[in-house]
């Protein structure tokens, strides 16, 4: 791979639809080649718009047969990537940052996804780790591939998006959803502290604000951002201020009162926080997180029978289905661990025993419940009748 594919030339790939990989870097050189591991047996060819390395990331890309553009940045996230799109030659284009990688299980999956003509863009599943040892994983999804058309742009000074032209282009375009996962490690504490994203991006939304008052998005990741940077009073004035000019039918509005409700328990305001939640539910009533959230709140308060109801109707709904923006585990393993530890808290250890099984059937790797598990298995066995 030469960076820029020749037209003459048939793709390498079984498929005969091309694809090009575009990036954009800024000093990546711990993550870059994790990143370009990870799709170059997927990749026709590989495009990087640098905005300004002066580590080793330029030369990490070229050894990957990466082709590599060089710009000024301007403070405009849209503008890089929209350098990178002019540059594609494949009939699809993956987008993808230098801290995220696709597993390999997933690398034919991407291919077959580029068979389907009908298919303008796909919603991806990215899974970020987020925490300060990546404990929690929480899943968006996001049109990440999509066909290379020159009407095709991002827009937006910061956190871009693409949807928006792909529809004006083309009113009857199709999005589907794929299975396909991205992984994202770029949101853990010490990467997010080392690198001043929070500032960054704070001044950058500000500024966007400026330019688009009215804009209900730009003041909702404005109250992320706080939140990310525990500022949460500068949060709830945030958030409350996107839900005011909140439009009719967004598509984030869900994920709104999901933060807003975090910022009032993490307030410790109990009643504005039951207030909203009542809200949200009556909006997304199939919102599994809001019931799980309810579950925690009824906890903090001493209302076991309320917190256990709340869990249990989290479980039955299971994992919140698409377009919603959710925490892995909720409507699954964590919260049959909720249930389970309620179940030790009111002193029926078989029950526990029952819903904290039920969580490491569904993930078998999650280390606190099996120890758990272990812990009242042994003594339930120390004090079983001979």
């Amino acid at each position: 791979m030469n960076g820029m594919l020749d037209p003459s030339t048939p793709s390498s790939k079984t498929s005969s639809h091309t694809l090009s990989i575009t990036m954009i870097v800024r000093n990546e050189e711990q993550t870059l080649p994790r990143a370009l591991d990870s799709i170059r047996e997927a990749a026709d060819e590989i495009i990087i718009v640098d905005t300004g390395s002066t580590d080793r990331t330029i030369d990490i890309a070229c050894s990957y047969g990466a082709h590599v553009i060089r710009v000024p940045w301007h403070d405009h996230f849209s503008e890089a990537r929209n350098k990178a799109l002019e540059a594609a030659r494949g009939t699809w284009i993956l987008t993808i940052d230098a801290d995220e990688w696709i597993p390999a299980e997933d690398i034919k999956l991407l291919r077959q996804l580029l068979n389907d003509p009908s298919v303008s863009a796909y919603f991806v599943h990215v899974i970020s780790f987020v925490g300060p040892n990546g404990e929690k994983k929480a899943l968006n999804r996001t049109i990440r591939l999509f066909q290379n058309d020159p009407a095709h742009r991002y827009e937006g000074r910061i956190h871009e998006q693409i949807a928006l032209s792909i529809q004006r282009h083309n009113p009857q375009a199709k999005f589907a959803i794929s299975p396909l996962r991205l992984f994202h490690d770029g949101y853990l504490n010490d990467v997010v502290q080392s690198k001043h994203k929070i500032e960054r991006n704070i001044a950058l939304i500000r500024q966007m604000i400026r330019e688009d008052p009215e804009n209900s998005f730009h003041t909702f990741n404005l109250g992320v951002e706080y939140m990310r940077a525990g500022r949460w009073q500068e949060a709830q004035s945030a958030l409350d201020a996107a839900l005011a000019k909140l439009p009719p039918g967004i598509s984030y509005a869900h994920l709104l009162y999901k933060y807003r409700l975090l910022v009032a328990m993490n307030l410790g305001k109990t009643e504005d926080a039951e207030n909203i939640l009542q809200e949200a539910l009556s909006l997304f009533a199939d919102y599994t997180d809001l019931w799980h959230i309810q579950g925690d709140l009824a906890r903090r308060k001493g209302d076991v029978k309320q917190a256990y109801a709340s869990y249990l109707k989290a479980l039955t709904l299971g994992p919140a289905p698409a377009p919603y923006h959710t925490e892995i585990g909720v409507g699954s393993y964590l919260t049959a661990q909720a249930l389970g530890e309620i179940a030790e808290q009111i002193g029926d250890e078989r029950l526990a025993i029952a819903y904290y099984s039920r969580a490491l059937m569904i993930e078998p790797s999650y280390t606190p419940v099996r120890e758990r598990l272990r812990s009242l298995l042994n003594r339930s066995e120390r004090f079983s009748p001979v």
